[in-house]
């Protein structure tokens, strides 16, 4: 009996099982459909005066590095994409804004990820202060919901790509 060998080895079959399991498991468990696009494909940004003059008087591929924003948004992600109702959302709430107070506001968008990750950054500078400050407080509101985001004030914005 010690010169036949065991074609089935318990320990193989448990391992392959395994593996196979493994492997079958690590799909995102996320729900997505067609109908949601990623976060870079909802942006349709209005470049801002400023940042259309830096790129006038500088290389046309470079975006402005030393320019600071008011309000920096950025959507990022956890492994599961950012989220695109976050941005939508936010894209209502500008076009609600423009509508109501006959301002529009320019920003910049700068996509930084593979998974939709990206950085709005607003000048603010067709504000008073007292406007850019009840905005800032808005917008936060509005985006509540969303675990998703970062905020930044006074800054530059960090994932410009050049």
């Amino acid at each position: 009996m010690n010169s036949e060998k065991i074609l089935f080895n318990p320990y193989k079959i448990a391992f392959y099982l395994l593996i196979a399991f493994l492997v079958s498991d690590c799909k995102s468990s996320k729900n997505t459909t067609a109908n949601d696009p990623p976060v870079a494909q909802i942006q349709q940004a209005t470049p801002s005066a400023a940042h259309e003059e830096a790129v006038d008087e500088a290389d046309e591929s470079k975006p402005p590095q030393n320019k600071k924003y008011r309000l920096i948004i950025s959507f990022y992600s956890i492994g599961e994409g950012s989220d695109y109702k976050a941005a939508k959302s936010l894209q209502e709430f500008l076009a609600d804004y423009a509508a109501g107070s006959g301002k529009t506001i320019g920003y910049d968008s700068f996509p930084w990820g593979r998974e939709g990750e990206v950085d709005f950054c607003f000048p603010l500078t067709e504000l008073s202060a007292d406007e850019q400050n009840r905005f800032i407080n808005d917008v936060k509101k509005k985006l509540e919901f969303s675990k998703l985001i970062e905020y930044s004030e006074n800054d530059f914005c960090r994932h410009i790509r050049q």
